[in-house]
């Protein structure tokens, strides 16, 4: 120990002729930091009243160490100075986090941010995003952050972190946010873009199946990993195609045999989801549909008392051609 020892900031400072300077708890006695010269340190440190520590080395240089805030401020700071020791320098920052200070505790946490945000985007965003005590808003806006500096060298990593900053500004009540980034989601990342339309105009005679063939096709760029197209409305049953996958540029025919419950409307819904998992809904795709009675008669044979035919409402009665004995005829619109 070649310098007089100095007493600053709860520790006390001693410099060493190897260039170290150690600082020393002052109640426990204990090495809090250390911190290492580029020459011997000979002189007496200089300690001001903002917390600043002057330290000058034989090598000719005089470093200023901001201990105000004691041993993990000055450490990020310095470490966070050289290109290669920002990891260590986000590390001493949250070992702040020792602190029950919540002001202290959350200056920390802005430091290792902005330390990772330099060198590591992808770490500073799932940082930011376990953090229980930050609102929505700042999360979504670290992590449109980080995006921003992913975007150039991998754009589907910060599509994916614009997704979830878009949710989280939806959950804040910020909508122009979220408008921005799923603007800036459609420039990094291709999407798909599926549609749906009727090959023919489904004609239907009432009572006999009917053929309903859709086309579904991908006019986006990217393919859509998983397509779910489901016919609903006035439908005997409610059929559901899945498709997986379906490439940018293809085209599937869908066809099935379905018999309408009457006069409406058919209802074409599409699902689907890309390469990240995120699901979108297609516009529906509705069609009238049309149908006639049947113009073939409903032959029946045998013998009966009662003879009980149902036909749809809005339709007309069937015609029934009689083989035997039946005592009445009778309709029933259902």
């Amino acid at each position: 120990v070649a310098a007089t020892p100095l007493h600053a900031g709860g520790a006390i400072l001693f410099g060493l002729g190897d260039g170290r300077l150690l600082f020393v708890d002052v109640v426990s006695g204990e090495q809090m930091a250390v911190w290492q010269a580029r020459g011997r340190i000979r002189a007496t440190p200089l300690a001001k009243e903002s917390g600043i520590v002057f330290v000058g080395d034989d090598a000719g240089r005089v470093t200023a160490l901001p201990w105000h805030r004691g041993l993990w401020d000055w450490a990020a700071s310095w470490y966070g100075q050289r290109q290669h020791d920002r990891e260590t320098a986000a590390c001493h920052a949250l070992a702040g986090d020792l602190t029950n200070d919540l002001t202290e505790r959350q200056r920390h946490h802005e430091t290792a941010l902005r330390l990772w945000l330099r060198h590591d985007p992808l770490k500073a965003a799932r940082f930011a995003e376990a953090l229980l005590d930050r609102p929505p808003e700042e999360v979504a806006a670290t992590l449109e952050n980080a995006a921003n500096r992913l975007a150039p060298r991998w754009p589907w990593r910060a599509a994916d972190l614009l997704w979830r900053a878009a949710d989280l500004y939806e959950r804040a009540g910020r909508s122009a946010d979220k408008e921005r980034c799923q603007e800036a989601i459609a420039r990094l990342e291709p999407a798909p873009d599926v549609v749906v339309r009727l090959l023919s105009l489904p004609h239907f005679v009432a009572g006999q199946d009917g053929m309903v063939a859709l086309a579904v096709h991908n006019r986006g760029h990217g393919p859509a990993q998983r397509v779910r197209v489901r016919m609903g409305g006035v439908l005997r049953d409610c059929l559901t195609f899945v498709l997986e996958p379906l490439l940018a540029g293809q085209e599937v025919e869908l066809r099935a045999n379905v018999a309408p419950t009457g006069p409406g409307v058919l209802r074409v819904e599409t699902r689907y989801q890309d390469e990240r998992g995120h699901i979108t809904y297609g516009v529906p795709l509705e069609q009238e549909l049309d149908v006639r009675p049947s113009e073939q008669p409903i032959r029946v044979r045998g013998e009966m008392s009662v003879l009980l035919v149902r036909y749809h409402k809005g339709t007309s009665p069937p015609q029934v051609e009689i083989e035997g004995a039946v005592g009445t005829v009778e309709y029933e619109a259902i």
